[in-house]
């Protein structure tokens, strides 16, 4: 907080800062170089688009002041790093700027400033407890506890105004006045500077600056962040920094803070020095890096005008074309749900901001009527007793009017609260009547859901059905469509091959037409360039000739002139030739892009040429898969029906073994009982 240097960062902890800071440009490199050449060619389009109306303004502005031009000069108290107050020369300069010198005359001198702050992003405060908070509100605790009684940050001498400048990631500053007037003065200098440094810089209509805006807006999109961001301040250096930083800061702290010992005064203490080096760490670390890339992306710039500039109104027309079809895309759904999501509430947000809109410009209206009031009666046209008791009566009043003014207040200050009251209550009940509607609602559709289901269920048990009488006919049907698909599936092999060994024969004679049509633009190309050649020779030897006829005539008549003017053909002489050698070189560079746009039109549709026999090669390979595929299934449907006939003729052989064994034993047992009843009728034969 600016009473010590201490810090907590060693090498090791440097260097890894030094790399964080490294990689997170890096990282944002891609977006700086693609948002630096849109705003160029959007420059670009400007400079030629001339017709494009320039915004005015109704009043004139000054002119800026010179960045060294001093604004406030004073000498005033400052607590330093040794932790007392010592008297230094403060300077705050047009470019926002604030300097602290040893004194007025080393200042005088030309010295270097002791201490230089750009006070970006800065907080000013004259309360010790204000600033006491908003210092324990950025302190990370990782402890939690909470000291009863505490030193104060700053010991301010007895009868002396503090003004306290909290900076954010870096040291704080104190300055102390015997005057409050003077410390007024102080603060409404400081205020403005500050108020600069935040936007001023970042506000400009360069390339560097609309593209470093754009970059960052989307670099911290990529990182998941889609709000407004408070640490947009100070110059492209600060801005980036303040963005490692916060990336940077859950790491420090989980490091960091643990190894913190003592008080919590202390602690802090130690906390804020620790990010004060790493913050310079950061900046001193991309302050090379952004300038390299600035640079960088310069160059490329300037050896991309002129093929920008000839190509601009292709350019332009694609990017209207673009424009328009993305707005059409989007404008439907977004004005939809602003229509069903923003626009009814739009009437109570609004009620709700004019609320303190209207007190703010009555209290407005009525402190500037008091004010204008006093001004006007504190130059009084009498003197005297009169005079006096004059002052008394309008004295007593404006004390009357003041009292009726604030009973009027109070009494318009009532209404609008019950208006208010009444207002939110009306929306209130409006919220529970839709809320209402919106229950019966979802009621009313889940009925209906469970209803649909049910007759869901009834339609998919007739589907079922149904299907099985469906897969009955069709395992009848199958076996002939199966004869019937293989039988077209061979003709429409046939056909294919036919179409495709036509489409080829197309493609090449394509090919030779385009080869042919080429070749006839590079013939005329070439004729073109010839005639132009020949143009320029042409043109090149009048104009030799009439410099010729110009010079002899000359020097007929003013042979006195002759060297001054011998030497000023000389002089035009060598322009022309150079002019003529820049314009070769620039119709080479041309013809050079044109051939390398040509080349890569040329590789493009090769490209296409490939992808397109690649999709054509796999969709006959899938078709031949899916042959395969069934011939497989056709194979297997052909052997189980195979081991179906074998299984049925091995039952069928089977029950007829049986038959012939059950007749054989039958036939056995009819001649067996036959011979008992033969030998039955001798043994009785025998008998008689």
């Amino acid at each position: 907080m600016g009473a010590s240097s201490s810090s907590l960062l060693d090498e090791t902890k440097s260097n890894y800062i030094r790399g964080r800071a490294e990689a997170e440009l890096k990282n944002f490199t891609p977006h700086y170089r693609q948002q630096y050449f849109v705003a160029f060619c959007s420059k670009l389009q400007e400079e030629v688009e001339q017709q494009k109306e320039t915004r005015t303004h109704l009043l004139k502005q000054r002119d800026p002041p010179r960045p060294e031009e001093v604004l406030y000069q004073d000498s005033v108290l400052q607590y330093d790093d040794t932790r007392k107050w010592k008297e230094r020369f403060v300077v705050m300069r047009a470019n926002h700027s604030l300097e602290c010198h040893d004194n007025q005359e080393s200042f005088s001198k030309g010295v270097p400033a002791r201490q230089r702050l750009l006070p970006s992003g800065g907080v000013v405060l004259t309360s010790e407890e204000k600033y006491t908070a908003l210092v324990d509100k950025a302190f990370p605790d990782p402890y939690g506890l909470k000291e009863e009684t505490s030193p104060p940050v700053v010991v301010v001498p007895p009868g002396q105004f503090p003004v306290y400048l909290r900076l954010p990631y870096r040291r704080d500053a104190f300055f102390s006045f015997p005057q409050e007037d003077r410390r007024a003065t102080f603060l409404s200098i400081l205020t403005g500077c500050i108020r600069h440094q935040n936007h001023n810089s970042l506000r400009r209509s360069s390339c560097e600056s609309q593209a470093f805006l754009k970059a960052i807006h989307f670099y911290r999109q990529e990182k998941g962040h889609y709000e407004s961001w408070d640490m947009l301040v100070g110059c492209e250096e600060q801005v980036l920094t303040n963005l490692v930083l916060e990336e940077l800061l859950p790491s420090l702290q989980t490091e960091l803070l643990t190894r913190l010992k003592g008080k919590k005064a202390e602690r802090k203490r130690v906390w804020f020095s620790t990010l004060d080096a790493a913050y310079h760490l950061v900046q001193d670390q991309l302050r090379e890096g952004l300038k390299v890339l600035k640079e960088e992306c310069k160059e490329t710039a300037r050896s991309q005008e002129a093929l920008v500039r000839s190509d601009m109104d292709q350019i332009a027309s694609s990017r209207a074309f673009l424009q328009a079809k993305l707005q059409a895309s989007v404008s439907d759904p977004a004005v939809k749900f602003c229509s069903e999501n923003v626009s009814p509430y739009l009437a109570s947000i609004l009620e709700e901001l004019m609320s303190p809109v209207t007190g703010g410009f009555q209290g407005v209206r009525l402190l500037l009527e008091g004010e204008m009031n006093a001004l006007s009666l504190g130059f009084p046209e009498g003197g005297g007793q009169e005079g006096f008791n004059q002052r008394n009566r309008e004295q007593r009043n404006r004390e009357q009017r003041k009292q009726r003014n604030r009973e009027q207040r109070n009494r318009e200050q009532r209404k609008q609260r019950n208006r208010e009251q009444c207002k939110r209550e009306q929306r209130n009940r409006e919220q529970r009547k839709l809320e209402q509607r919106n229950r019966e609602q979802r009621k009313r559709e889940q009925r209906n859901r469970e209803q649909r289901k049910r007759e869901q269920r009834k339609r998919e048990q007739r589907k079922r059905e149904r299907n099985r009488e469906q897969r009955n006919r069709e395992q009848r049907n199958r076996e002939q469509r199966n004869r019937e698909q293989r039988n077209r599936e061979q003709r429409n092999r046939e056909q294919r091959n036919r179409e495709q060994r036509k489409r080829e024969q197309r493609n090449r004679e394509q090919r030779k037409q385009r080869n042919h049509e080429q070749c006839k633009r590079e013939q005329r190309n070439r004729e073109q360039r010839k005639r132009e050649q020949r143009n320029r020779e042409q043109r090149n030897r009048e104009q030799r000739n009439r410099e010729q006829r110009n010079r002899e005539q000359r020097n007929r008549e003013q042979r006195k002139q002759r060297n001054r003017e011998q030497r000023k053909r000389e002089q035009r002489n060598r322009e022309q030739r150079n002019r003529e050698q820049r314009n070769r070189e620039q119709r080479n560079r041309e013809q050079r892009n044109r051939e390398q746009r040509n080349r890569e039109q040329r590789n493009r549709e090769q490209r296409k040429q490939r992808n397109r026999e690649q999709r054509n090669r796999e969709q006959r390979n899938r078709e031949q898969r899916n042959r395969e595929q069934r011939k497989q299934r056709n194979r297997e449907q052909r052997n189980r029906e195979q081991r179906n006939r074998e299984q049925r003729n091995r039952e069928q052989r089977n029950r007829e073994q049986r038959n012939r064994e059950q007749r054989n034993r039958e036939q056995r047992n009819r001649e067996q009982r036959k011979r008992e009843q033969r030998k039955q009728r001798n043994r009785e034969q025998q008998s008689l």
